[in-house]
């Protein structure tokens, strides 16, 4: 079972605007701009190599 979860902070440096984290938490993809369309193609990357 795949999930997606949001997080919000308040950052003290340099900012990553997404951040996708594998549940091992590994990072799997960040971006400084936030872009859905990339984070979709992440998404769909990510898991149709784990379905593999």
């Amino acid at each position: 079972m795949q999930r997606v979860y949001e997080a919000d902070s308040s950052p003290r440096g340099p900012v990553t605007a997404a951040l996708l984290v594998r549940p091992d938490g590994c990072i799997a993809w960040a971006s400084d701009h936030a872009d859905p369309a990339a984070l979709q193609a992440a998404l769909t990357d990510e898991y149709t190599s784990m379905t593999r």
